[in-house]
C-alpha cells in the first residue's frame, strides 16, 4: 500500500508542474486578450496598425485562426480591427499583438520540453548516439584458446576458436533519432 502511494505521489510530482505551467500561461493569455480588446475598442491610431493584403487561397492556407478576430502568421499574433473584402482578394488592418506571440513561444517551448520534442535534447541524444556507437569495436578479432585435458581415462587437447566474445551483437542498436 505505501508502495502505491509514494508510486502515485511520485507521478503527481513529475505531472503537476508542466501542467501547472501551461494552464497558467492560457490563462495570462487569456486575460492578455481581453486587456487589449478593450484597448483597441476605446482608441487606436491608424499609423499603428499592421496592413495585410491576402488572396482567398492564401486566407486559408496560410493563416491560423484563433477566432473571427484573431489568426496567427508566421509565427506572429495578429488582431483584426478592419476587414475589406475587395472580389478575391482580402485586406487587413491589424494590431501586432507581441505579448501574445511573447506567451505562444513560452508554452510551445514548455510543451516541447514536457513532450520530449525539444530539438537541442534531440541533437544531444543525436551525439550521444554517435559516442557510444564510436565505442563498439567494428573488427572482429580471432581468439584461440587450447586447453588440455587430463583424464584417467584419456588426455585430450581440446583446441576450439572463440569468435562469440568479438562477434556483433544479435540485433542492431535502436534508432532513437
Amino acid at each position: 500500500m505505501r508502495e502505491k502511494f509514494v508510486a502515485i505521489l511520485f507521478l503527481f510530482v513529475l505531472i503537476v508542474p508542466p501542467v501547472a505551467t501551461i494552464g497558467w500561461l492560457r490563462f495570462e493569455k487569456y486575460q492578455l486578450r481581453r486587456q487589449i480588446k478593450r484597448q483597441l475598442m476605446v482608441y487606436i491610431d491608424r499609423n499603428e496598425l499592421v496592413k495585410f493584403k491576402f488572396s482567398d487561397q492564401e486566407v486559408e492556407n496560410e493563416l491560423v485562426w484563433e477566432h473571427a478576430k484573431e489568426f496567427e502568421y508566421q509565427g506572429q499574433m495578429y488582431d483584426v480591427v478592419h476587414r475589406k473584402e475587395l472580389g478575391d482578394s482580402t485586406v487587413f488592418w491589424c494590431w501586432w499583438d507581441h505579448e501574445e506571440t511573447k506567451l505562444n513561444q513560452q508554452l510551445l517551448s514548455i510543451t516541447n520540453r514536457a513532450f520530449g520534442n525539444d530539438p537541442h535534447k534531440k541533437e544531444t541524444q543525436t551525439h550521444l548516439i554517435t559516442f557510444l556507437k564510436s565505442l563498439y569495436a567494428q573488427e572482429k578479432m580471432q581468439w584461440e584458446a587450447c586447453i588440455t585435458l587430463s583424464t584417467v581415462d584419456s588426455c585430450t587437447a581440446f583446441c576450439q576458436t572463440f569468435y562469440s566474445f568479438l562477434s556483433s551483437p544479435p540485433t542492431p542498436p535502436p534508432n532513437l533519432s
